[in-house]
């Protein structure tokens, strides 16, 4: 299974929800209802806009939902390559789009280096095929290092910490990214991190 060529089929780029995972969304909707937010920051990723609007859909305080690409999962799975295009997906299109690029894949924006650099002459179809192959010459190892993935999740607490000056927020994203958000750098690796389960709330502090 590790290496099963479905993996890196395009059809199942940036796959949706299941059925489960709906089900899951509109379970932890009745905890989303009960924070305090005023803006919800949230992955590119079609699953993670689906649970978004399932969770904020008809909350109190009708939070703000911006899409950030930093909040992106690491490039692991073809369900991980978006299939955005440069304009929001027309279910989303109430949400706030304007830190999502409209020129380039978006994966160009999360992770810049040899592997990426080359999207900028591609367009977004070609991209996510160069993607896809990049990530099987490359399988075990990701496109992203785990190491870049912790350096972007981390430099992000300067964005959140910004906004928290002036209102409460909510991140939604994925495990992955997750995980390194919380963990601590080591010599010997990554410690002290939380493991996520769908959509799992939970309240961190800095």
């Amino acid at each position: 299974m590790h290496n099963a060529p479905f993996r890196w089929d395009e059809s199942l780029c940036d796959s949706p929800l299941t059925e489960e995972g709906i089900q899951q969304s509109a379970e932890a909707s009745q905890v989303a209802h009960t924070l305090d937010v005023q803006k919800v920051f949230v992955s590119p990723f079609r699953r993670a806009l689906q649970t978004c609007d399932i969770l904020f859909k008809n909350h109190p305080n009708s939070p703000e939902i911006i899409v950030h690409p930093v909040l992106s999962e690491c490039l692991h799975n073809g369900h991980d390559v978006s299939v955005y295009e440069g304009n929001p997906f027309p279910e989303y299109s109430h949400f706030n789009w304007s830190l999502v690029p409209n020129t380039h894949h978006i994966a160009l924006e999360v992770c810049k280096n040899q592997h990426t650099l080359p999207l900028q002459s591609c367009s977004f179809s070609e991209a996510r095929q160069h993607i896809l192959h990049t990530m099987k010459e490359l399988n075990p190892e990701y496109i992203e290092s785990i190491h870049e993935l912790y350096e972007r999740a981390q430099h992000s607490k300067l964005a959140w910490k910004k906004e928290l000056e002036h209102c409460s927020i909510a991140l939604v994203t994925h495990s992955t990214f997750i995980k390194y958000f919380t963990a601590k750098h080591q010599a010997h690796g990554y410690s002290d991190y939380w493991w996520l389960e769908n959509c799992e709330i939970r309240e961190y502090h800095f």
